[in-house]
């Protein structure tokens, strides 16, 4: 006997009960996760535990663990500290204000800046803040300097 009354199409060639069709819409409403009242026996739970029995957990959030990107940076985090720190802002403004917010190599007036440092602002600690030592450029000429991110320079 063929019931065609409570069963809707739900995708081409794919038949579900109206009942199947409130339990999805449920579970999309986020009001009945998959789930919910599921209980394990104590047996099942036994048998779990003894399967597993010897073997490091498989969670990489665990006490204890590093993750395999830690330390791989190329900034270390004092420079990281320096770069983000109220000294280095001013200097920026100040390298700003003097180039007018004007790109020294190509004449471009605001837009994306960046204030670039001449001599490497990791190899030289004594010109980190000084004005003299840095120029304002838009983005795509700073990408062009010999020392713009980790180029040698």
């Amino acid at each position: 006997m063929n019931n065609k009354a409570n069963v809707t199409s739900f995708k081409p060639g794919h038949r579900q009960s109206e009942a199947s069709r409130e339990k999805i819409r449920q579970a999309h409403l986020g009001s009945v996760p998959w789930n919910k009242g599921r209980q394990l026996s104590a047996e099942h739970i036994a048998k779990l535990r003894e399967a597993h029995k010897g073997q490091k957990p498989t969670c990489g959030f665990r006490k204890g663990h590093i993750p395999w990107h830690k330390g791989r940076g190329t900034k270390t985090p004092e420079l990281q500290k320096l770069r983000t720190g109220l000294a280095y802002k001013a200097w920026r403004t100040q390298v700003f204000e003097r180039d007018k917010y004007t790109c020294q190599e190509c004449g471009t007036v605001g837009g994306r800046l960046n204030a670039d440092h001449i001599l490497k602002f990791a190899k030289h600690p004594e010109k980190r803040f000084d004005v003299a030592n840095g120029r304002t450029l838009c983005v795509s000429c700073h990408r062009k300097t010999p020392t713009f991110g980790n180029r040698k320079g």
